[in-house]
């Protein structure tokens, strides 16, 4: 999730994109909020522990909270919510899912 994160605010978002499941975020992604911010400078990404989302040891997806700080042209924002994981089929790592964000007030 922190990789993607970090990829997301750079100009080619392929690379973004390719942590979501088939490559792709959705239309609208989940977090349309974060990715349509067009002057994002800097964020501070604060998570809290993944909640396991079935029962198997070891589990296979998870929900993971997330409070993020932004820096962007005209100032700061807040946002809040979550991003869900899953084990990629193949084993080799993870894939985003789904992600619901909100904007946070101080």
């Amino acid at each position: 999730m922190h990789a993607y994160l970090g990829a997301l605010p750079g100009a080619d978002r392929s690379r973004a994109d390719a942590y979501w499941t088939g490559g792709n975020p959705g239309t609208p992604a989940g977090d349309a909020l974060l990715r349509g911010i067009p002057d994002l400078r800097s964020m501070r990404i604060l998570n809290d522990a993944p909640v396991a989302l079935d029962r198997q040891s070891p589990p296979r997806a998870f929900e993971i909270p997330v409070r993020l700080r932004l820096e962007t042209g005209p100032g700061q924002a807040r946002i809040q919510g979550w991003y869900r994981l899953r084990a990629r089929i193949d084993g080799q790592g993870w894939e985003i899912t789904s992600a619901s964000l909100q904007p946070a007030l101080d």
